[in-house]
């Protein structure tokens, strides 16, 4: 075991010294620095810039009136074909049937026109209004498509049912007007829930949803988002994926490709619903766009540094055994009184250990730059579903255990670039061959996931890494930012990632091939 020891920290001398790791461990502290401030600059840069969009009231007051002219010309454009229809050659039937297409043209211009002029008669800019009064025009305008084909299918055969629709849906449209222009989210709001609950053509499940998604509106944007900013925008980015998340799983399709969900992707979505009600419930929801700032700040941190780390990694690892044989130093070692067991441990422990370490550095820098930029303990944590449980993990805890698996994707490749060491007298190709794999296996897999599920593809060693989507499925909940996410894995009809735990056995097994094969090689070969 002393002679272990000696040999390991020989080891870790020889590379602490290499000007390569001190190059690469100084670009890995500046890649928690640039992650955390580079993502506040532009965060400020972005505030700064919405700040002067939201207020500039002439620009979108001039859009608005353009948008008014523009639909006027269009209804003079309508009037003008329909007078040409009638002073046409063409029999009564066929004027009727073409007036009466037109027609319901004409009536959507004209509401959208009636919409489009109450609003900026009340100072309201449907363009450019991401709250509660967007989505009321959006209302009134679907509200009085609803009422013109009511009232053509009265003209044609009046019933007693349509005549309450129409009264119905007059009575929905004043209201909703009257939201619009005394600026009243409690109106939109109960008017909303009028309509849900009076409505013919909504099933159980589909009024249930959409009240659902009235009380989520409620609890996520208090105020209506009438006061714009980056957070109100961040609010109404988690309504929105709450309402797509109930209608895919109400609708049983995949949002990401509109196919069928499998019943892998169902119970996934649903849980994933699960988690959502218990951020809102227990006020831990990202609806601050610092929120998102946070998250996407770490995760360019070590997106950055652990890219470093595995082209120092694989270097260091392509190197430590070939280098040494190329130049003869490795003899030195070899005629030792010490087997050579022992000296293959030393290498391939040091490497690992070098490794760890470079991530714990990485880890606490990026830390601590969060912090320092964005201040400490006010990051949201990391909410999971657990069988029948939600369980939440402190965010820092999270981060740790989220390196930690995106090092196991480098203990992977340090093993395969360690054999090549080991195997061949020539350092370049045993540097160049790992660092070709590691950049060219992140193209094959992209081609792979648009060919079709087979088996055989699983098996394949860049299809197994990258575990930490998969073993914290619910990490893209922690922001509106996008990534890669567990539902997108399960999408069908393309390549199914393989389960976390069968990647790590596959891992596992094919790093001990690996291994045996370096210590095969390492201690039967004769060092000249």
């Amino acid at each position: 075991m002393r002679k272990f020891t000696a040999l390991f920290f020989n080891e870790i001398v020889k590379v602490r010294y290499k000007p390569t790791v001190i190059i690469f461990f100084a670009l890995i502290l500046l890649a928690g620095t640039l992650g955390s401030y580079g993502t506040k600059l532009f965060s400020l840069l972005v505030s700064s810039a919405y700040s002067y969009y939201t207020s500039d009231t002439a620009t979108k007051e001039n859009s608005t009136k353009e948008e008014i002219a523009n639909l006027q010309t269009q209804i003079n454009e309508i009037n003008v074909r329909m007078d040409s229809i009638a002073e046409s050659d063409f029999s009564e039937e066929e004027k009727t049937g073409m007036l009466l297409s037109i027609r319901y043209e004409l009536g959507s211009a004209q509401d959208n026109l009636d919409v489009y002029t109450l609003a900026l008669e009340n100072g309201i800019y449907p363009s450019y209004e991401n709250n509660f009064l967007g989505d009321t025009i959006f209302t009134l305008l679907s509200m009085k498509a609803s009422l013109r084909d009511a009232q053509i299918a009265f003209e044609t055969k009046p019933t007693d049912s349509l005549q309450e629709e129409i009264d119905l849906t007059l009575s929905l449209i004043r209201d909703y007007e009257s939201a619009l222009i005394n600026k009243d989210y409690m109106g939109f709001i109960n008017t909303d829930r009028r309509r849900i609950d009076s409505s013919s053509q909504l099933t159980t499940r589909e009024k249930e949803s959409q009240t659902k998604l009235l009380d989520i509106r409620l609890a996520l944007m208090p105020d209506g988002n009438l006061n714009a900013s980056r957070d109100s925008e961040a609010r109404l980015s988690a309504f929105y994926a709450f309402q797509t998340k109930l209608a895919s799983i109400d609708e049983g399709v995949n949002p990401m490709t509109g196919e069928p969900m499998n019943l892998e992707a169902r119970q996934f979505a649903e849980s994933e619903l699960q988690v959502m009600n218990y951020r809102i419930e227990n006020n831990c929801y990202p609806i601050r766009a610092d929120d998102n700032d946070r998250i996407t700040a770490y995760n360019a941190s070590i997106s950055i540094g652990m890219f470093l780390i595995t082209v120092m990694m694989l270097i260091l690892a392509g190197s430590s055994v070939s280098h040494e044989m190329s130049t003869g130093s490795i003899k030195s070692l070899i005629i030792a009184p010490v087997k050579r067991y022992k000296i293959w441990l030393a290498k391939i422990t040091s490497l690992l250990f070098v490794g760890l370490v470079a991530v714990i550095l990485l880890y606490v820098s990026s830390i601590l730059c969060h912090g320092l930029a964005f201040g400490f303990g006010t990051t949201v944590p990391y909410v999971f579903s657990s069988g029948e449980s939600i369980l939440v993990m402190p965010a820092y805890i999270f981060m740790l255990l989220k390196i930690l698996v995106a090092y196991i994707d480098v203990v992977f490749l340090i093993c395969f670039a360690f054999m090549f060491s080991v195997i061949s007298r020539n350092t370049a190709l045993s540097v160049a061959l790992p660092l070709a794999a590691f950049f060219g296996g992140g193209i094959a897999k992209q081609v792979m996931m648009i060919l079709p599920n087979l088996e055989v593809l699983k098996f394949l060693p860049f299809n197994n890494l990258d575990l930490t989507s998969r073993i914290f499925p619910y990490a893209g909940l922690m922001s509106g930012s996008s990534e890669i996410t567990y539902e997108m894995m399960i999408t069908p009809f393309n390549f199914q990632m393989p389960s976390a735990l069968f990647s790590l056995i596959y891992l596992l097994v094919v790093a001990s091939v690996m291994l045996f094969i370096s210590f095969d090689s390492f201690t039967r070969r004769d060092i000249r």
